[in-house]
């Protein structure tokens, strides 16, 4: 994909970028990325698997509910993975609301390659009790993220559908 820098990611060591993140939500906006870190630097989509994606808390900037990611055997959410700096990731820590409405996570993900490295994301603090649905603009945001990246909107749409199910 043209968006993604022509990094060879097993050429580089992790000293080379210090930290990798994976985004899953509304940071696969590269608009908002960029207004939140500009020298993120988008390296290649990414899977995160045994996890499912949901919507759980309430945000006032969206005025609905956000993405989060839970353990589930069998499935996968796809994202981006970023290098940013140490001060970069403190800087995605203020704007994510950690610790307090997310909590940094370490986490496995897989290149297309099948490769697997460590990095960070953001995940609610408490497992979810309930469902929130987002907003109609918030998930306009992942749509055309999901449109863009390549990725399978049945994902979404399985999120969405979580409203039925116990979380």
């Amino acid at each position: 994909m043209s968006e993604f820098v022509d990094w060879d990611i097993h050429r580089h060591s992790r000293h080379h970028f210090p930290v990798l993140y994976f985004a899953f939500g509304s940071n696969l906006n590269h608009e908002q990325m960029a207004s939140r870190w500009p020298a993120a630097t988008p390296l290649a989509t990414a899977v995160l698997d045994n996890f499912r994606l949901v919507f759980s808390g309430h945000s006032r900037r969206w005025g609905g509910g956000v993405a989060t990611v839970l353990p589930f055997t069998g499935a996968e959410v796809p994202g981006v993975l970023y290098t940013v700096s140490e001060e970069g990731l403190l800087e995605l820590d203020r704007f994510e609301g950690a610790p307090t409405k997310y909590v940094r996570r370490s986490v496995r993900v897989r290149a297309p390659s099948g490769a697997a490295f460590d990095a960070w994301t953001y995940v609610r603090p408490v497992e979810p009790t309930e469902f929130v649905p987002p907003s109609p603009a918030y998930l306009n945001v992942l749509r055309d993220a999901y449109a863009r990246l390549g990725f399978d909107p049945a994902r979404l749409v399985a999120a969405l559908a979580s409203a039925s199910d116990p979380v």
